[in-house]
């Protein structure tokens, strides 16, 4: 394949029309199996175009290729003088998604360049083990807090030695982020609906609610100038709480149970 019909593809990737650049998108996709590295090294030239649609394409592409494209990647782009071509670089190594890739990536993790050591986290999410776990792990102190962000969420999914190495890390002031990524409370047994039916008739003015006792209490709302408070009982119900179970007093009067929703 001629590199002149590589170009005018690549260039009709930033046509306005969808359907132009989907139809650029396919026959260059075609031609990889044959062509990659030829086609790998006519994309990675393109990573600093001006046409966001062009430098999209270019990503989109590289997540179809092998490790065959590693090398005009790594010599076109990551060894580029500048610092978007390096970003976009270590984006598609990521893509690729290759073991070749590997080192590269872990390289990646001490560029003084934050948002190529955010990439290259992200792209060491999917080699768990070995160095790639060892190097996240030693970045979870990176100086950037997305970065550290990056790195903790690639980590978890590094198995049991990556979780490990989150709930064991013991950061300065970040430490929200060990407990941002705590594996999920596994989801309560049981059904929610009616634990108790006890049919209490609710007056207007009065909030109703389960006690820590497990009975129905009440306290009166503020009205205008009518204080609030006062908490009684007005129903044993002698409900045991569940974790991860939120309780309520229904329209019907019954103690109700719902799951709690934790976290976004």
């Amino acid at each position: 394949m001629a590199s002149n019909d590589v170009e005018e593809l690549i260039s009709h990737l930033g046509r306005d029309g969808a359907d132009g650049r989907h139809n650029a998108m396919t026959q260059l996709e075609a031609r990889i199996p044959r062509d990659e590295k030829q086609v790998a090294a006519a994309l990675v030239a393109h990573l600093d175009d001006e046409n966001h649609f062009v430098r999209l394409s270019a990503l989109a592409l590289f997540s179809k290729m092998s490790e065959q494209a590693l090398e005009p990647i790594i010599n076109g782009g990551l060894n580029s003088d500048d610092f978007f071509v390096q970003r976009a670089a270590m984006d598609a190594i990521g893509r690729i998604g290759s073991e070749a890739g590997v080192p590269y990536l872990v390289k990646g993790l001490t560029s003084s360049d934050h948002y190529i050591r955010w990439q290259a986290a992200k792209g060491l999410a999917q080699f768990p083990g070995g160095d790639a776990t060892a190097a996240l792990t030693g970045a979870l102190r990176d100086r950037h807090p997305l970065v550290r962000d990056r790195v903790t969420a690639s980590l978890m999914r590094h198995g049991a030695e990556g979780k490990a190495a989150v709930e064991g890390w013991k950061p300065g002031r970040p430490r929200k982020l060990r407990r941002k990524f705590k594996p999920p409370a596994p989801k309560p047994e049981g059904d929610g609906g009616v634990v108790a039916e006890t049919g209490v008739a609710k007056e207007s003015g009065y909030l109703y609610y389960l006690g820590k006792d497990g009975d129905i209490w009440r306290t009166r709302m503020v009205r205008g100038t009518v204080p609030g408070g006062g908490a009684e009982k007005v129903a044993n119900a002698g409900v045991t709480r569940v974790r991860g179970w939120l309780y309520y007093i229904d329209k019907q009067g019954n103690v109700s149970r719902t799951l709690l929703k934790r976290g976004g």
